[in-house]
């Protein structure tokens, strides 16, 4: 956090260079993942979420790595450097 204002962290791309730990954390190789995020941009347009501008691929890695490893709210918060409202705005 940031004077009052939250720094995303663009995760899926850290991860890219790491595709066992990305396959570890979310359960889907790379290749699939982007099959996933093709299917999901088709349905649902890359908007930024609040302050956060949390990207559509980075907001879908955050939703399958709740599915996944069923973190608490203020992980994925600290994880990805949104807020605990952010986080439960894209998981609802």
């Amino acid at each position: 956090e940031l004077n009052g204002f939250f720094v995303c962290k663009d995760v899926f791309n850290s991860l890219v260079s790491r595709p066992f730990e990305f396959l570890t954390l979310c359960g889907e190789s790379l290749r699939s993942f982007k099959e996933l995020l093709h299917e999901v941009s088709i349905r649902i347009p890359d908007k930024r979420y609040r302050m956060g501008r949390l990207s559509l691929t980075n907001r879908v890695l955050l939703s399958i790595v709740w599915l996944r490893q069923y973190p608490t709210y203020s992980v994925l918060s600290l994880t990805f450097g949104v807020s605990t409202c952010t986080v439960d705005c894209i998981i609802e």
